[in-house]
């Protein structure tokens, strides 16, 4: 039993949370410092940066201690995906009616902008919304198939532009 931590891992197993936890803070930290640590403030001579101690140290804690517990509890979180045949149902159920689902979310975003009910803010939002989804097309293609990011993607950027212009 001495050889036990509080949560029922042994020692080697808490060693290794721990030390995952705490590789995961310090990328959450890398990558909070810059996004979530500094906040820009206008003043009369122009902007200035003001640092936000406190909200960075409550996002890097949220990190560590969420990945101990997720990393902890990888073992007995673990389920078998088939092995519920609720899931396997409704899976079937999409797989047979992929076609018609796919003509009903096509159906649907032709006529979003001619409902009564939609103004256009929320028009201008979904035209956003796509734009940034074919440019990650763009990006994915450009990238996997070519290894290097080249021109192609912005020809991808200026059809997003042309149809946010529409």
């Amino acid at each position: 039993m001495a050889n036990q931590s509080p949560l029922g891992l042994g020692k080697v197993r808490a060693l290794a949370v721990l030390k995952e936890a705490g590789l995961a803070s310090l990328v959450a930290l890398v990558l909070a410092l810059p996004l979530i640590g500094f906040r820009t403030v206008g003043g009369g001579d122009g902007l200035s940066f003001e640092f936000r101690w406190e909200a960075l140290v409550v996002s890097v804690v949220i990190v560590f201690l969420g990945r101990s517990l997720v990393t902890a509890m990888h073992g007995v979180w673990r389920l078998n995906r088939f092995s519920l045949p609720g899931f396997q149902r409704f899976g079937s159920v999409i797989e047979r009616r992929q076609v018609l689902l796919i003509l009903g979310i096509i159906v649907l975003a032709l006529l979003f902008p001619l409902m009564p009910e939609v103004d256009r803010r929320a028009v201008d939002l979904a035209t956003l919304v796509l734009i940034y989804v074919m440019l990650g097309w763009g990006l994915n293609i450009v990238v996997g198939l070519a290894g290097l990011l080249d021109l192609g993607y912005v020809a991808f950027y200026a059809v997003g532009a042309y149809t946010f212009a529409l």
